[in-house]
């Protein structure tokens, strides 16, 4: 009887040793606690890049490392705002704001350290564009009047985004043509001869 039972503590003992070769020799962060190294991906493995069209800083940029391996939470907002994702073959796709003004990406650290990821995909680029909010300004925002005297509409009035913000035209033309800015008074008179624009 005690030969059988110390096979069967032999048999445990070749079981247990069996399932815990997948422990790693790792040196402790605090003593008493393992280090886990898909807690340690540093920022810089990830590139935040300002170059695309309506590229600009995140809003928010944050790395957790108390989960059981290291997160990160970025930010965008704006008027349509979106998070581009990039690694480095190109552009992977984007997260928009639906419809929120608000794009947010979570990546989580990979278990080697080695990269940040978002669904198993390594991410090495990201970038946060938003709709300039000088780009949205309403045509009601200026009232054009034909109450005064000699007054007549605008014989152009024309929106462009060239330059990133919105710009708008107007033109009158006419003899002695000039174009009258006020907000409840007179700010400036616009006279170009016999073409005010």
């Amino acid at each position: 009887m005690r030969s059988e039972m110390l096979g069967s503590a032999l048999v445990l003992l070749s079981i247990f040793t069996s399932l815990t070769d997948a422990c790693l020799s790792m040196k402790p962060t605090t003593p008493g606690i393992p280090a886990v190294p898909c807690k340690t991906c540093a920022a810089n493995l990830l590139t935040i890049t300002t170059t695309g069209a309506g590229a600009k800083a995140f809003d928010g940029d944050s790395i957790v490392r108390t989960t059981s391996c290291a997160t990160r939470s970025l930010t965008c907002k704006g008027v349509q705002a979106t998070i581009e994702l990039s690694d480095e073959t190109g552009v992977l796709g984007t997260i928009d704001d639906g419809g929120t003004d608000t794009s947010t990406l979570a990546l989580t650290c990979n278990g080697a350290a080695t990269a940040w990821t978002y669904i198993g995909t390594k991410i090495t680029k990201v970038e946060c564009s938003a709709v300039p909010a000088c780009r949205s300004c309403a045509a009601g925002l200026i009232t054009i009047s034909t109450s005064g005297a000699g007054a007549k509409p605008m014989d152009d009035d024309q929106t462009v985004y060239d330059s990133g913000c919105a710009v708008r035209t107007f033109t009158c033309d006419g003899a002695m043509a000039n174009i009258e800015a006020s907000t409840n008074r007179v700010m400036g008179n616009e006279n170009r001869g016999d073409h005010g624009e």
